[in-house]
């Protein structure tokens, strides 16, 4: 097989994987190019603790060039452009050509589609955790509105607010159902969050 370069989009769990996995069965005659805006890798299953403090940001964080194996070039730049016909990719650093390509690059929430939702905090990215952390550090009382989709991580949430971390000196359990608003969010294909029977146990209203 003549060489072959293979151009993976996305420094996550899923581009250093693919990356690592590809470099341990190829041989050394193709070249396989890690492109990635952020010089580090924060692990994202960790950020639920890192929002509670059980883990320091320097404790969930590694240079993304030490996670990657020896015959991996890795490119710190953006994506703006993927050309399917000339077989090029075009980020902030120039143009990339490739034999294959992997597209790993995740999502990106967009909070100001929805009036409102700027002021919104949420755990999906490693800045926007740490904002979360300090901010519920500071809660002192009043109502928290919790959004629901479909997910093990989004019940985690409503776990650790429900806990003695987050309870202690900040809200009365007697108003507990007035601190935080639960909703219910319908996915596309009809289904919804069914932890019904557990929000109306720990005293959680939901709407």
């Amino acid at each position: 097989m003549s060489e072959k370069t293979i151009l993976i989009l996305g420094g996550g769990v899923g581009g250093i994987v693919v990356a690592n996995e590809l470099r341990q069965k190829l041989s050394r005659s193709h070249r396989i190019i890690l492109v990635e805006k952020n010089a580090d890798h924060a692990f994202a299953p960790s950020f639920l603790w890192l929002m509670t403090g059980e883990r320091r940001p320097e404790e969930i964080t590694a240079p993304l060039h030490r996670l990657v194996r020896s015959g991996i070039d890795v490119v710190r730049a953006e994506v703006t452009n993927i050309d399917i016909a000339r077989r090029q990719v075009r980020t902030t650093q120039g143009a990339l050509s490739y034999d294959y390509l992997v597209i790993a690059l995740g999502a990106e929430l967009a909070p100001k589609l929805i009036p409102g939702l700027e002021a919104s905090f949420s755990f999906y990215t490693f800045e926007e955790t740490q904002k979360l952390r300090k901010a519920l550090s500071e809660f002192m009382g009043g109502k928290i509105m919790v959004e629901i989709v479909l997910g093990e991580k989004k019940r985690k949430v409503l776990v650790i607010l429900q806990s003695d971390w987050f309870r202690a000196g900040r809200v009365d359990d007697s108003e507990m159902t007035d601190q935080i608003l639960v909703v219910q969010l319908e996915l596309a294909g009809g289904e919804s969050y069914r932890g019904g029977e557990i929000l109306i146990e720990k005293r959680v209203a939901r709407n």
